[in-house]
Formats: structure tokens, C-alpha cells, sequence
């Protein structure tokens, strides 16, 4: 009995947005579909279970066809990748006119995840005349710290008489280690009480990290690190 519920939801939603494609309404509806039984698409549920005002909330977030009334448009480009602690990169992003929308626009970062912000926009606020597009740079900073990880950061273009008249686009910052270390070899068998034994580690400096590190062995038990031939080092940007 699920296909002419469906079936419905699909009518009632391209009415809606006429100028949407196939592609684009089926689309909507397997994203805004809450996930059951096993995880993603399986042959007892197909892709969940029909969600229409979630479906309607993505094609209206993701698609230009999903816009009722004119509004500015902003596409970021992306993912970001980044260390810990970086506080240099950014991302260009795109704003222009819908529908034949004219008007100013602030750009902001609404809830942003914690320890990954917007350090800067620049420009923070355009005007746009109908079919114009201007661009923005987004600087992007990671808190020192941070858990290494996927998190997505909204950059939101509102008119600034009329907030309805918004959009809001996703950037993905992947935020991965300031460094690597790589020890060789990897498995150790000592005996107890028998001599120690040496291993040599390398590390590397990812995604333009730079600056000092301290080495240290954090206690485990009676296993301990009796010497650092360099206990403290300098990494430059691309170095080890």
C-alpha cells in the first residue's frame, strides 16, 4: 500500500514546485524519509518511511527549484579539510539573484558546531540586482584540540529587510590530525626484564601544520620509554 501514498506525496509535492525535475522530487523524498530497519535502503522498508514537510525542508534547502519566492542563492565550494588549531583556511562561495531577486544581502554563520567557525566574510553584506552574482570568502578556524572529524558549517545569505528571503548552504569541514606518527617497526616482543629495544618514528606535518611538538610515551603499566634521541622537534608546513 505504499506506492500510492507515495505516489501522492509526489504529486502534491511537484505541484508545489512545478519547475522541479523528476530527479529532483524523488530525490526529496528518499532524503526527507525517516531511515528504518536496516540502515540505509533495504527490501522491507525501501528508503523509510515518507516524511513530506521533511522532504518539501531539503528541496527547498538544496534546490533552486525549491524556492517559492526570490531570494538571494549561495553555493560554497567544498569540503574543507584542516588540522587542529588551523586558523588559515577559507572557502569561496557564490551569491546570486533568484527569481529576479534585488536586493541586499548579510552573509552569516548560523549555528555553527563548536570549536569549527567563521573567522571572517568578506564582504559580509552584498547588493544584487536581478541575474547578477557576486562572490565571498569564508575564512574557516578549527579550536585547538578538536576532535578529529566530519562537521558541517552553514553559511546563510538573508535579505536585510525580509528574512524569509533566505538561503542557506553546507559546507563539510573535515578536520583531521596536525600530524602523523609512524613507528618502526610496529610490534615489539621483549621479554621481561630483557634488554630494550629502539624504534624509529617519523613524524609528518598534514595540511600545512607548522610548529613545535614535544614527544612523550603517557604511562601504560610497566611498559616506559627510557630515551628520546629528540625529544622535542619543529615541523615545518609539508615536513618531517
Amino acid at each position: 500500500m505504499s506506492t500510492p501514498h507515495v505516489s501522492g506525496a509526489a504529486l502534491l509535492l511537484w505541484n508545489s514546485y512545478p519547475t522541479c525535475s523528476a530527479h529532483e522530487i524523488r530525490d526529496a523524498l528518499e532524503q526527507g524519509a525517516e531511515d528504518f530497519g536496516a540502515v540505509g535502503r533495504d527490501d522491507y522498508y525501501g528508503n523509510g518511511i515518507l516524511r513530506y514537510w521533511a522532504s518539501e525542508q531539503y528541496l527547498m534547502d538544496t534546490y533552486a527549484c525549491g524556492f517559492k519566492n526570490p531570494k538571494p542563492l549561495i553555493v560554497c565550494n567544498g569540503p574543507v579539510v584542516d588540522h587542529e588549531g588551523a586558523t588559515g583556511q577559507s572557502v569561496v562561495c557564490s551569491v546570486s539573484s533568484s527569481l529576479n531577486y534585488t536586493g541586499t544581502a548579510n552573509l552569516s554563520c548560523p549555528d555553527s558546531p563548536q570549536g569549527v567557525t567563521c573567522s571572517a566574510i568578506t564582504p559580509s553584506q552584498i547588493t544584487l540586482t536581478a541575474g547578477a552574482t557576486s562572490s565571498v570568502t569564508v575564512g574557516i578556524s578549527v579550536g585547538t584540540n578538536q576532535e578529529v572529524g566530519s562537521y558541517p558549517l552553514k553559511i546563510r545569505a538573508e535579505d536585510t529587510t525580509d528574512n524569509t528571503l533566505a538561503h542557506i548552504s553546507t559546507i563539510s569541514v573535515e578536520v583531521i590530525p596536525a600530524f602523523d606518527v609512524a613507528c618502526t617497526p610496529n610490534l615489539l616482543s621483549i621479554r621481561e626484564g630483557g634488554p630494550e629495544e629502539v624504534v624509529s618514528c617519523t613524524v609528518s606535518s598534514n595540511e600545512g601544520f607548522s610548529g613545535p611538538i614535544v614527544f612523550s610515551c603517557p604511562p601504560d603499566g610497566a611498559l616506559t620509554c627510557s630515551l628520546f634521541s629528540t625529544p622535542t622537534a619543529t615541523l615545518v608546513a609539508g615536513g618531517s
